[in-house]
């Protein structure tokens, strides 16, 4: 029963996320989290209410707690590097952006962010791609 009531609780987080209810997402989630529902798409979520409400910090913990989880995942890399990007770290939020690209050559999010921060090449290659067939 416990382990469905926490699963509830990361739900009730998704769905406040979705709402654009950060602060209730944060509640939900950060409850989940200590009642031991800690996967991946829980943290990954809390990480983004947190910079929903600024908690840079707090995100980027998050978020890198989500990525410990599952190392390439996509969603969660983008994710990292928009927070890098809020907070000034150019050269983090590129390097998140590329691996969130090599992770899924078809992320716009995080294809748009590169060509907005002029580090996606022409043809649509990220910096360092070769010409070369492979």
């Amino acid at each position: 029963m416990a382990g469905e009531e926490d699963a509830g609780r990361a739900q009730a987080g998704f769905r406040a996320l979705r709402e654009g209810r950060a602060e209730d997402a944060i509640g939900a989630l950060e409850a989940a989290c200590s009642n031991g529902e800690r996967g991946c798409d829980t943290y990954m979520y809390l990480g983004i209410a947190y910079a929903m409400t600024g908690a840079y910090d707090r995100a980027i913990s998050s978020l890198e707690r989500a990525l410990a989880l599952k190392p390439r995942h996509a969603g969660c890399m983008y994710n990292l590097g928009v927070v890098y990007q809020k907070k000034g770290y150019r050269t983090a939020a590129v390097a998140c952006y590329e691996a969130a690209l090599e992770f899924d050559g078809h992320h716009q999010g995080a294809r748009a962010a590169l060509e907005k921060l002029g580090a996606l090449q022409p043809r649509g290659r990220v910096r360092g791609e070769s010409d070369r067939a492979v």
